[in-house]
């Protein structure tokens, strides 16, 4: 199945992809949908664990409750994507744009792991860096003091 049969796939019937990635091997691990365009897409509990989404731009796009677990999004366009209750569990955002969107797991919602090479070069919003330290300093034993201001 070529790049853009698997986008087809993925548009059309989120439920139906998740079920060919788990019975078909080339859709699963390392699957290679760098660069697509799935700018607006509902893709809520779409399964893109281990996908190299890298370059790809999702501006807009309903991710919720989705698995990323894994996937390479660097350089990616995630502006405005609604991540409620997403498994951001190692995804790589190196360069990636995330400016306006909704990541909810930095108050609790869904798993998200803070390791620094995940995050080089990120656009984030003020909002976002905000509720990312406002969630580590719930650490009963630690707080975090901070100055936000821009370069």
């Amino acid at each position: 199945m070529d790049k853009a049969e698997v986008v087809r796939l993925l548009l059309g019937d989120v439920t139906e992809f998740n079920k060919r990635r788990l019975a078909d091997p080339s859709l699963g691990a390392n699957l290679d949908l760098s660069g697509v365009n799935l700018s607006g897409a509902r893709l809520e509990k779409a399964d893109l664990g281990r996908i190299n989404l890298s370059g790809a731009n999702l501006q807009g796009a309903d991710l919720s409750e989705a698995m990323l677990t894994n996937t390479n999004a660097e350089d990616t366009d995630l502006r405005g994507v609604n991540l409620k209750g997403a498994n951001l569990h190692r995804i790589r955002l190196k360069g990636a744009t995330l400016a306006g969107a909704d990541i909810e797991g930095f108050a609790g919602g869904c798993r998200v792991c803070l390791h620094s090479s995940n995050f080089e070069g990120v656009h984030w919003a003020r909002e976002q860096i905000v509720a990312m330290l406002q969630a580590i300093n719930r650490n009963p034993d630690w707080a975090v003091k901070y100055e936000i201001v821009p370069k």
